[in-house]
């Protein structure tokens, strides 16, 4: 499990009508730019917000909107690697699975 995002109980929170009435204000507060990709002169639809100061970090700060940023999923990926390579990894191991299942069942040698 990724320490990093599954142990934290988010769930719960990012459900909650109080989250999604501040994710909605930063979004149109940054126009739904994304505020990463404008930094590089780069006009990019922001559909996600980011914690700048983590929730495990400071949970405090969870519900600040001066703490959220508007960010495209390309940049949020960037500021949370762990999860990218998290899925790449799950992928590899499906698809070292899925291989594994088609030679064996490709197979037509009968006995």
């Amino acid at each position: 499990m990724n320490k990093y995002r599954y142990n934290t109980n988010n769930n719960d929170f990012y459900r909650s009508q109080a989250w999604r009435t501040l994710r909605r204000q930063a979004l149109e507060r940054d126009k739904h730019l994304c505020q990463i990709c404008l930094q590089h002169n780069e006009l990019t639809f922001a559909d996600t917000v980011h914690h700048i100061k983590p929730i495990r970090q400071n949970e405090a700060e969870k519900l600040n909107l001066n703490n959220l940023i508007s960010v495209c999923r390309k940049c949020h990926n960037e500021l949370h690697r762990e999860k990218p390579m998290n899925l790449k990894k799950k992928k590899r191991r499906l698809n070292n699975y899925t291989n594994l299942v088609k030679r064996f069942t490709n197979n037509r040698e009968t006995w």
